[in-house]
């Protein structure tokens, strides 16, 4: 309005908001007002032959153009070579370019040119629901006006004016369920209003718009939050079926529950003045507010917020939504498991002792040259009592790990046990690699190590470690004598092929 009054028109604007806020019919209004017989204002007659052909849409010099049909470089060139030409019937030309951004990037820079010098007469008005889309080239060229959605009092304040001048009678509480399911946008309400009025004609009760809209009736959600609080779920399961068999919406009633725990939230927050309600229901909603709790409403509205979403790609939305109301109210806090403790634990039973399974047979080493048997090492001192005691439930742990955790156990297999001392099983491994023992430090790895040891030993135990490579292998069965055989070999393949052997015994393999 200044910009007219004062004389200082832009040539190019952007006009953005949400959808249905009036882009386009502000952008039409503005053509009024510049080509209006009566000289270009602010107040248009709205009655001379241009205003009329504006509102006809007939009008020459105005041209709307759908960029979303009309996105080729093609369309902004026939624009280009038109735009020259003087007004036919009034003072400018007037292109309004509806959903600018679905432009292509070619027709953006076709037209650049057109916005950087454009002729006196014309001006260019692009209204998007996506201002981010538009380039930059072109945003730094046109003035941009944000177009913002209306509150519900403004909605509702607009409604009556068009059911006064239609002569419709309808009370205010069903025209803010009409305002609440346009969600700002004021062509929704109106279109709405007009599905009503065309379905019952010039006197409409609530009943009507909540059949029409599908959502519930606001005693009826009152009541569902009140057995849902209440953790009724009898009366919560017969108010959703007598929901369906109405024909309700789903996603509607979740729209309108959520949309009174917000008005209940802002009552105990003193926030009284957001809840556009009239008085009674204004009093009702307090004295519910009176005797819930902060915390459970904020958390049911977040569970709902996530609900809506479900709903709509869910195939059976009635099931789930009974399923969700019963899950919230049987809702049992999980408590977190308890980390591992070495206090001792009630004695499992016992395993019945197994023997270790023999392992694989390894193919021979081939052996270029006869080995001559060295003198026999010294033998190996005798193990402690306590190591004496362990080979049948060590044999069963190592059972017990071979099942949940076979690495582990390709690593703890035939290493020798040395006894225990402080609650602590200690061993020297057969292959004591950096690697391994990283391994079985890892806190997931001696959790279920230590559970292991306490189901097979019956005792809280944890694992140590000697350092050194281990001269021999103790047996898990205390039946079988331990042999120690030294092989000595000058020739150096047969080293190497006996790595290849420990690798395949640690991993359980065969050589093909």
């Amino acid at each position: 309005s200044n910009a007219i009054a004062f004389d200082r028109l832009s040539h190019a604007y952007i006009f953005s908001g949400p959808r249905g806020t009036g882009k386009t019919s502000t952008a039409r209004i503005l053509a009024k007002a510049l080509n209006c017989r009566n000289g270009k204002s602010i107040t248009p007659c709205m009655t001379c032959d241009l205003c009329l052909k504006i509102t006809a849409g007939q009008a020459v010099d105005v041209l709307e153009i759908d960029a979303a049909s009309n996105t080729g470089v093609d369309h902004i060139r026939t624009l280009n070579e038109q735009v020259n030409f003087a007004p036919v019937e009034g003072q400018y030309k007037i292109y309004i370019i509806d959903e600018a951004h679905m432009l292509s990037t070619g027709a953006f820079n076709a037209l650049l040119k057109t916005l950087e010098e454009p002729p006196t007469h014309t001006v260019f008005i692009l209204a998007t629901t996506e201002s981010h889309k538009i380039p930059p080239t072109i945003h730094s060229r046109c003035q941009h006006l944000h177009f913002r959605k209306l509150s519900t009092t403004e909605l509702v304040n607009n409604l009556v004016k068009i059911a006064q001048a239609e002569d419709i009678t309808i009370s205010e509480s069903s025209l803010h369920l009409i305002a609440r399911q346009a969600a700002g946008c004021m062509r929704d309400a109106v279109s709405l209003l007009d599905q009503v009025y065309s379905f019952q004609g010039k006197t409409i009760a609530e009943e009507d718009v909540v059949l029409l809209l599908g959502g519930s009736h606001f005693d009826q959600s009152i009541g569902l939050i009140q057995a849902f609080f209440a953790n009724d779920p009898q009366k919560v399961i017969a108010t959703l079926h007598h929901f369906f068999r109405e024909g309700g919406n789903v996603i509607q009633l979740v729209s309108d529950l959520t949309l009174i725990l917000k008005q209940l939230l802002y009552i105990q927050l003193n926030l009284g003045e957001e809840v556009n309600l009239d008085q009674s229901r204004l009093e009702l909603l307090k004295t519910l507010s009176a005797g819930l709790a902060f915390q459970k409403m904020t958390d049911t509205l977040e569970q709902l917020a996530k609900l809506e979403m479900e709903l709509r790609w869910f195939p059976n939305p009635e099931l789930l939504l009974e399923v969700r109301f019963l899950s919230w109210m049987y809702a049992v806090p999980v408590t977190p498991s308890p980390s591992p403790s070495p206090t001792p634990q009630p004695q499992p039973a016992r395993l019945s002792p197994q023997p270790t399974p023999t392992p694989t047979p390894q193919p021979p080493v081939p052996v270029a040259t006869p080995v001559a048997a060295t003198p026999t090492p010294p033998p190996t001192p005798p193990p402690s009592p306590s190591a004496q005691a362990a080979p049948d439930s060590w044999g069963a742990f190592l059972q017990l790990l071979k099942v949940q955790r076979p690495p582990l156990f390709s690593i703890l297999d035939k290493s020798q046990l040395l006894g225990i001392q402080n609650g602590q099983l200690n061993i020297r491994l057969k292959q004591d690699f950096k690697f391994f023992r990283d391994k079985l430090h890892e806190d997931a790895n001696k959790i279920l190590i230590s559970q292991l040891l306490n189901q097979a030993f019956g005792q809280a135990l944890t694992l140590g470690f000697a350092q050194g490579e281990s001269p021999f292998v103790v047996q898990t069965s205390p039946a079988e004598p331990v042999s120690v055989v030294a092989v000595e070999s000058p020739q150096a393949p047969v080293a190497q092929d006996q790595k290849i052997n420990d690798i395949v015994a640690i991993f359980e393999g065969k050589i093909l």
